[in-house]
């Protein structure tokens, strides 16, 4: 009985110490296990992730963790039927929801699957589903155990990135540009739009000194080792030579790196410029036989003007003695003849002297950029007429003037040519009432110089600023230099002239300059 007793209370001992064994392993398994759910939910949290388990053959969701943080809202309560996931999926992807889901029952062990789902204030956002199915010995699904992550943004700026390409790859296509990738070596990795006379195939693996002739190659490949060697972007103008003819390139290089700032090749864009070139070089040509002939008339001009004069004086100083001399012997017609001839003499000279004045309006002059304030070119102008608008009773009215910028001298013979013209072509009977304003425009300012005079017919509006051109016969004193000389005079402040007229009505002349200030008093004379 005793021995019983004894081996009684040792299978006790035994049987207590394994119990108390085993309750620390589950110890130990439960703490490890609380552990790693530790580590997974800190992991599911730093990748923004929900994580999921579904229960195959039940068609439910076990478990969800996240999902409140992911769609907003709440965190669910679980167990949770299939039929809630799809509630929360958009309308449009249920369908394809369940085709993925059954094919990943019977067929896959992994999967990937993107769809939209709805957020709590209603938008859909896009999530990337991926997980594992898990399996019983005889291949029977137990399990989808998988994570959803936000891709709404990196998918938005795949698309812009895709939709860039797009337009970059559209925009070359239609383009003259070639662009190309060389390694550090310097040979060539690939080439978009490569020119004909270079084909891909051609430059692939090989450097510019083999592909091209020394007095091309060479300068082109130093200039690329060059943006190797310093990093820099750098713009160089080749001349290659080709079967047809000798082309030009305008290239930019660039040094290609990798993710760590590296220097690891050269990108490249170049475009054929020949025809640009060529098409400056000749107007270069043409501007400077445009200028010697200017200048070749405008001494011309000079010297044709400059001789004619003294001829002129002699005929006139000769006519005026002979008159003198025969003073009281003449009849009234050889009187008149002598008139003729002393008036035709005067012309003549007004005429010379407006075209050596016209002549040294050079068509390419351009203004100096002075400040010009035009309620003093006007009055100016308006002091050095004084006589005329005495004579003709005129009056003048000018508003508030602005400044512009340009050459007072000029601007002021400008104003005066058209207040003189004003006062030229009045209408008989009427004191002329001539009036100078000023408009802002967007370009600078508009001025507008308006008479009550006797107007000008349609047809004759595009007419009326060419040299010599004459509307009224010799009714009117003048050469029909004046406007001309306005033209000039505008244009070479970067501005345009016109004129806006009827007959009997008066003529609106407009012309612009560029301005600089606020306009300034007003004032009548």
């Amino acid at each position: 009985a005793a021995a019983e007793a004894f081996q009684r209370a040792r299978d006790a001992e035994e049987a207590r110490s394994l119990l108390e064994k085993e309750m620390a392993e589950r110890r130990r398994a439960e703490r490890a296990a609380e552990a790693s759910e530790q580590r997974f939910r800190l992991a599911a949290d730093a990748a923004r992730a929900s994580v999921y388990e579904i229960a195959v053959a039940e068609r439910q969701i076990v478990s969800v963790y996240n999902l409140g943080r992911l769609l907003g809202g709440g965190q669910p309560e679980t167990p949770l039927p299939l039929e809630w996931w799809l509630e929360r999926i958009h309308p449009g992807d249920r369908a394809g929801f369940l085709r993925k889901f059954e094919h990943c029952v019977e067929h896959e062990n992994w999967y990937t699957h993107k769809y939209r789902m709805k957020y709590c204030q209603g938008h859909y956002i896009l999530v990337e589903d991926t997980g594992k199915v898990v399996r019983a010995a005889d291949g029977r699904a137990l399990q989808l155990i998988g994570g959803l992550v936000d891709v709404t943004d990196r998918e938005r700026a795949q698309q812009a990135l895709r939709e860039s390409e797009q337009r970059f790859r559209v925009a070359l296509e239609n383009s003259a540009i070639t662009v190309w990738m060389q390694d550090q070596d310097l040979r060539y990795l690939w080439a978009f739009n490569p020119p004909a006379d270079f084909p891909l195939a051609a430059l692939l693996g090989k450097t510019d000194l083999e592909i091209m002739p020394p007095e091309a190659g060479v300068p082109l490949h130093e200039a690329k080792r060059e943006v190797l060697a310093t990093g820099e972007v750098k713009h160089v103008e080749v001349s290659v030579p080709t079967p047809a003819c000798m082309r030009t390139w305008d290239v930019t290089l660039e040094p290609s790196r990798d993710p760590e700032g590296r220097i690891v090749g050269l990108i490249g864009a170049g475009i054929d410029v020949t025809e640009r070139r060529e098409r400056e070089l000749a107007l270069r040509r043409t501007s400077e036989a445009l200028r010697r002939s200017n200048e070749d008339l405008q001494q011309f001009a000079y010297v044709a003007s400059h001789d004619l004069q003294e001829p002129l004086r002699t005929l006139q100083g000769c006519t005026q003695l002979l008159e003198r001399k025969l003073a009281g012997r003449l009849d009234r017609d050889t009187e008149e003849l002598f008139g003729f001839v002393l008036s035709a003499a005067q012309r003549m000279r007004t005429l010379i002297n407006d075209l050596l004045a016209y002549s040294r309006f050079d068509a390419s002059y351009a203004a100096p950029a002075a400040r010009v304030e035009m309620t003093g070119a006007v009055q100016v102008a308006l002091a050095n007429l004084q006589d005329a608008i005495r004579t003709a009773g005129a009056e003048v009215e000018y508003g508030a003037l602005p400044a512009v910028e340009g050459d007072f001298v000029r601007i002021a013979q400008l104003l005066q040519n058209l207040i003189g013209n004003a006062l030229k072509y009045r209408r008989a009977g009427e004191p002329p009432r001539i009036r100078i304003r000023a408009e802002p425009r967007p370009e600078g300012w508009v001025f507008a110089v308006e008479d009550n005079g006797i107007g000008i017919s349609r047809e004759h509006l595009n007419y009326v600023f060419g040299a010599f051109r004459r509307l009224h016969g010799k009714d009117v004193p003048g050469t029909g230099i004046g406007l001309a000389i306005c033209k000039r005079i505008v244009e070479g402040h970067g501005g345009r002239i016109w004129v806006e007229s009827e007959p009997g009505k008066g003529s609106s002349f407009f012309f612009t300059l560029p301005g600089t200030g606020l306009p300034a008093r007003a004032g009548v004379k």
